[in-house]
Parts: structure tokens; C-alpha cells; sequence
């Protein structure tokens, strides 16, 4: 109100915030030099067939999201690092959703399925170095708080079904040179994917 008692409305600008209006991907022309590799390596992907036969999109983006490596959401995968075993992670996560609804958030449970089949499944195709065994328990301790080996058990039938649909779903595909067995070389040390 002024000194005569007339209300009158006045706005404040109190900042900015920058938003996505559209993805990379909703773009025409020649493509960014840093998303030439981060293409690169996407296609390189073992099983990457497997996603696409299931309508999965496949995604990199800039280091981590949050906390995350890489996200799976129905129809999409996220990768922020070059790693193998982050992608397969998230293609169990992908696996375990067609077989069952899955919980919203990072459930103990579905965590530890998706880190040790991702796991199980490079150690089983022949690339125990990519599989990493030790981060691999060290991720699944963090989640079951004392109780990994438990947990491990208890969901190890999970774990085999969700590698067995992969592995199905592979071998139901046409034979591409090298599609579900070749392994890029990924830089070991988790380095965040360009910009793009």
C-alpha cells in the first residue's frame, strides 16, 4: 500500500535458472567433435542389440548425474562414464524390469542384482578384468550394510534370470561381427564422457 492507502502490485526478479528446452539428439547437422566419441563408444556396447530390441535408447551425458554413473529409466539408459560394467549394470536394471516391477529409487535389493550380474555377465563372456570383482563387492557392501553376502543369496535367482533374458534375447538376434561379445577399450579410470 503507498501513503494514501491504494494498493498497487510490483514484481521482483529474483534470478535465473537455466532449463533443457530439447536434446542433442533432437538436432540436425554435422555432429560435435566430443560427441563423435561418446557415439563411438555407445556403439561399441556389447549387447547394445539387446537394448535396442527391448526400445531402449542409449545416452551419455556429462560426469555424474547427481551420484550416478548412469540411470536406467523404461525405454532409456544413461551413461555418464566410459565403462562397461556401469552399462551393464543399467541393461540388468533394463533385464529385471521386464521381468518384474520394479521398486522406484535405489532399492538395495535391485542395486545388487544389477551389480553383480553386471558382473557375472562380463566375468561369463570371457572379460573378468572389465568385470571388476572388487568394485563390484564394494558396491554391493555399501548397499547391504553388513549384510552382503545375505543379500547376494537371496537374490541370486534374480540375478540368473535376469542374465538368462539378456542372453536369450541375444541369441535371438541376427548374428551382427562381434555385437554381444566385443568390448571396447574403455578407459579404466571412470573418465566422464564429453560434453554435448
Amino acid at each position: 500500500k503507498d501513503e494514501q492507502g491504494n494498493e498497487t502490485t510490483s514484481h521482483k526478479l529474483i534470478g535465473f535458472k537455466s532449463i533443457p528446452v530439447f536434446a542433442y539428439e533432437s538436432t540436425d547437422g554435422k555432429p560435435l567433435p566430443s560427441q563423435e566419441k561418446s557415439e563411438q563408444f555407445v556403439s561399441s556396447l556389447p549387447f547394445l542389440a539387446v537394448a535396442k530390441a527391448w526400445g531402449i535408447n542409449v545416452v551419455t551425458y556429462n560426469g555424474m548425474d547427481g551420484k550416478a554413473y548412469g540411470a536406467f529409466r523404461p525405454g532409456r539408459i544413461r551413461l555418464g562414464v566410459e565403462n562397461v560394467n556401469t552399462w551393464l549394470h543399467e541393461l540388468i536394471h533394463a533385464s529385471e524390469s521386464k521381468l518384474r516391477t520394479m521398486k522406484k529409487g535405489q532399492d538395495v535389493e535391485q542395486e545388487v542384482v544389477a551389480e553383480l550380474g553386471a558382473s557375472t555377465l562380463l566375468s561369463m563372456t570371457g572379460h573378468s578384468y572389465d568385470a571388476d570383482l572388487g568394485g563390484c563387492w564394494n558396491y554391493i557392501q555399501g548397499y547391504a550394510q553388513g549384510h552382503s553376502l545375505t543379500v547376494c543369496n537371496r537374490v541370486l535367482n534374480r540375478v540368473c534370470a535376469a542374465i538368462q533374458l539378456i542372453m536369450e534375447t541375444a541369441n535371438s538376434l541376427p548374428s551382427e561381427p562381434e555385437t554381444t561379445t566385443s568390448l571396447p577399450v574403455a578407459d579404466k579410470s571412470l573418465e566422464p564422457l564429453p560434453v554435448y
